[in-house]
């Protein structure tokens, strides 16, 4: 016991920058039922054998910020309806989904295959794009920008490559039709974590769509995970929110 208190002290002062989930101690009383539940289903289902493994989920639902970000691009493609998706490194289940509905052509630098019959895959650096102008009706980028040219992905080193690859997406996408994306935000200093993400200021983002129109937008605080408005996003350096937009090429 002595030896874990001291662990505990020098994990507490140092980290290592290593997290390990672990399991939250129960009320007395709680885990009190949980253990005669468990003896009775012992007897009950004698077919299984049963272990302790005493967790408590009852409290309200838990709500992590990529849940609004997938909300936001699903209800902003079930009202525009593209015919035609292309989408770069969203977040793999949202795409899952995504299929069940469309066909969607997905980018990734890294060699990946797929068995869903509604994706094509293009292994490629986004910044070289081989793709004709004006083709796609939509493309959609969900948390990805802000990675590129960081070498964190095996992609190569361009401390340029988010604005070439949002340059990629803009002449892809067809008059009239949509990009949608997520990155995240500041209303302080910008900045690169390096070489996991940029964290991008609005001047900064609205830049980008300059030539656009928006469609719809959401600010998306993700400590507690929370929509908000624009003034209440992160502040302090390194700490972002998150920024969902939909814009409409001229």
């Amino acid at each position: 016991m002595e030896i874990k208190h001291l662990f505990d002290r020098i994990w507490a002062k140092f980290g290592w920058g290593v997290r390990i989930d672990r399991i939250k101690k129960l009320p007395p009383e709680v885990e009190q039922k949980f253990r005669q539940q468990a003896e009775e289903i012992k007897h009950q289902r004698s077919e299984f054998t049963v272990i302790e493994e005493f967790r408590d989920d009852s409290q309200a639902h838990p709500v992590h910020y990529r849940t609004f970000e997938c909300e936001f691009a699903s209800e902003q493609i079930a009202h525009i309806k593209p015919a035609e998706i292309l989408d770069v490194g969203s977040y793999r289940d949202w795409l899952a989904g995504l299929m069940a509905h469309y066909s969607v052509t997905t980018v990734d630098v890294r060699d990946r295959k797929s068995s869903l019959s509604n994706e094509a895959i293009i292994n490629q650096d986004v910044r070289y794009l081989e793709m004709a102008d004006n083709s796609m009706d939509m493309v959609t980028t969900l948390h990805t920008i802000e990675h590129f040219g960081l070498g964190r992905y095996g992609d190569e080193f361009d401390p340029e490559g988010d604005s070439k690859a949002v340059i990629n997406f803009l002449r892809v996408i067809k008059p009239g039709g949509h990009f949608l994306f997520s990155v995240p935000v500041t209303t302080g200093q910008a900045c690169i974590a390096f070489n996991s993400h940029r964290i991008y200021t609005m001047e900064m983002v609205r830049d980008w769509v300059r030539d656009l129109s928006l469609e719809g937008e959401i600010f998306i605080k993700r400590k507690p995970a929370k929509l908000c408005v624009e003034s209440e996003l992160a502040t302090q350096l390194g700490e972002f929110d998150v920024y969902c937009g939909c814009y409409t090429k001229k």
